[in-house]
């Protein structure tokens, strides 16, 4: 117990001091003992973004991904989707949000050190938790979701670890979406843990997506109105996405009958009553735009308004994959964060209505 409780402080340590350093730590797929292929990788098509002409232009940066991959995977009609693999490891422990293999780690959630506990053993596991989905809503309630639904496909237990964001609504879209309650909490050894890769909207992917929806739209009473167009709110703290005249923009779609809703206020059976079968979500770029992207009506459209110093294309193979299509606007950037013109708006829902 001490042996193997040394190597895992050892490895957290020196993984920590490599990120200390800005080098980025070897993944432990390379060690793998097997690779599956779970769906082969298809060519598909997507059709062009809903937007006005000269918006691109306007993009000045993307946080995390070079900006000429952001702008291929925004406005690209011919779609590669990869293959979705599984690596077998085997002789890993998972212990406070890291996997652990010898001497080796692997972030996934930052939930404290090594614990000295004996790791409980078990024989196998899929993993359905990244470190994306540790920090970002969004992430965790569409990408790793979609995990789990492979480890049902396989009959493979869900391996999940509690992300270290407190997601106020995680409890509920379990229950709503029959996903696994049980979370990693305490050191646990797997002779074999499969680790998905899973980024491409293959065919398997789409149809486990498109189960999420079916879930998540049978949760709720849906309001059978003719037409529902919604605004979400983003409603961050210090949100450096901030959308300096959201409010001048909100008025005037509650003049358009949008009706404007805050996700951070209500409950999951609130939040699914108004998004379920709606024609239009328009949000600032974000993880609340997931409720729309899992409530929109197929033929539906997404609307993200968009910072330029921080433009995202994520939400386009979430809603184009299931035929719902996906659009967006650029603002310009202040000293509050950014303006979406109201002239854009309006142009843009005179094209779309």
């Amino acid at each position: 117990m001490l042996y193997n409780y040394a190597q895992r402080i050892f490895a957290y340590t020196a993984y920590r001091g490599q990120k200390f350093f800005r080098k980025t730590p070897a993944p432990l797929i390379n060690f793998a003992s097997e690779t599956i292929m779970h769906e082969p990788a298809q060519e598909g098509y997507y059709p062009p973004p809903v937007t006005l002409e000269g918006q691109i232009g306007r993009v000045t940066g993307n946080w995390w991904v070079p900006l000429d991959e952001v702008i291929k995977n925004t406005i690209q009609t011919h779609q590669s989707h990869s293959a979705t693999i599984l690596h077998k490891l085997n002789n890993i422990t998972i212990d406070n949000g890291f996997l652990y293999k010898g001497t080796k780690a692997e972030y996934l959630s930052s939930l404290g050190i090594p614990d000295p506990l004996q790791p409980v053993k078990k024989e196998e596991g899929l993993l359905c938790s990244t470190s994306s989905g540790a920090v970002y809503f969004g992430d965790w309630m569409i990408a790793d979701n979609l995990l789990e639904e492979i480890s049902k496909e396989l009959g493979i237990n869900p391996i999940k670890v509690m992300p270290h964001t407190k997601y106020s609504h995680l409890p509920d879209i379990n229950k709503i979406m029959h996903l696994s309650t049980n979370y990693i909490n305490k050191p646990t050894y797997f002779d074999n843990l499969y680790v998905p890769d899973d980024s491409g909207y293959n065919t398997n992917k789409v149809n486990r997506l498109k189960n999420l929806r079916t879930l998540f739209t049978q949760s709720s009473y849906i309001n059978s109105e003719n037409k529902k167009n919604i605004y979400l709110l983003r409603n961050v703290k210090n949100d450096a996405r901030g959308l300096s005249n959201e409010q001048e923009l909100t008025d005037y779609l509650e003049t358009c009958g949008f009706k404007i809703i805050n996700p951070s206020q209500m409950s999951v059976d609130e939040i699914a009553a108004e998004v379920i079968d709606s024609d239009l979500i328009i949000g600032v770029e974000g993880s609340q735009l997931g409720y729309g992207s899992l409530g929109l009506k197929e033929g539906g459209l997404m609307i993200a308004l968009q910072p330029p110093y921080h433009f995202q294309s994520s939400w386009r193979p979430r809603c184009e994959a299931v035929d719902v299509h996906w659009g967006f606007l650029v603002g310009f950037q202040n000293e509050k964060g950014f303006e979406i013109p109201l002239d854009d708006l309006k142009r843009l829902l005179e094209k779309v209505c």
